[in-house]
C-alpha cells in the first residue's frame, strides 16, 4: 500500500530515508516532525490534506514509538503489541488503519495495528519509481 503523502522530517537522515523508498509522492518536508513529540505528530497529521487516504510519516523516537504505541487501540496480531510495547527501533515500520473521514478526526486510542515490522523484518526491494 502506498501513500499518497509523505510527512517527512527534514532532518539529514530521515531525508535519506525517504530518498531510500525511492517513489516518487508528493511530500512535505517539515522541520517541526524534528525530534517532535507524539502529540506535535498527532497535530501535524491532523492538519494534512483530505484527499490523501494513506499517509506516511518519516520521523524520530522517541515521538515516533510514543505516537504507535498511544494511536493503536488494538491489533491483528497479539505479539505485534508485545513487541511494539518493548521497542521501536531504527528502520521499524508499522501500519495502523483508522475509520476517519478526515485526518483532523484522528485520535489516541482509535487505531488497527496492521503490521509491525523491524528492520531486519522489512522485505528487501531495489526502489522503483512510482509515476
Amino acid at each position: 500500500m502506498l501513500p499518497e503523502l509523505i510527512l517527512c522530517s527534514s532532518a539529514t537522515r530521515t531525508r535519506e530515508t525517504l530518498a531510500q523508498l525511492g517513489a516518487i509522492i508528493p511530500t512535505i518536508l517539515a522541520d517541526k516532525l524534528y525530534l517532535a513529540s507524539a502529540g506535535e505528530m498527532l497535530a501535524y497529521v491532523q492538519q494534512a490534506d483530505d484527499t490523501a487516504q494513506h499517509i506516511m510519516i518519516i520521523g524520530h523516537n522517541p515521538g515516533m514509538h510514543e505516537l504507535v504505541v498511544r494511536l493503536m487501540d488494538d491489533a491483528k496480531d497479539e505479539q505485534d503489541i508485545k513487541r511494539l510495547a518493548l521497542k521501536f527501533p531504527t528502520c521499524a515500520y508499522a501500519r495502523l488503519s483508522f475509520t476517519l473521514d478526515t485526518w483532523n478526526e484522528m485520535r489516541l486510542n482509535s487505531g488497527l495495528l496492521e503490521t509491525y515490522l523491524i528492520g531486519k523484518e522489512l522485505p528487501a526491494t531495489q526502489p522503483s519509481k512510482i509515476a
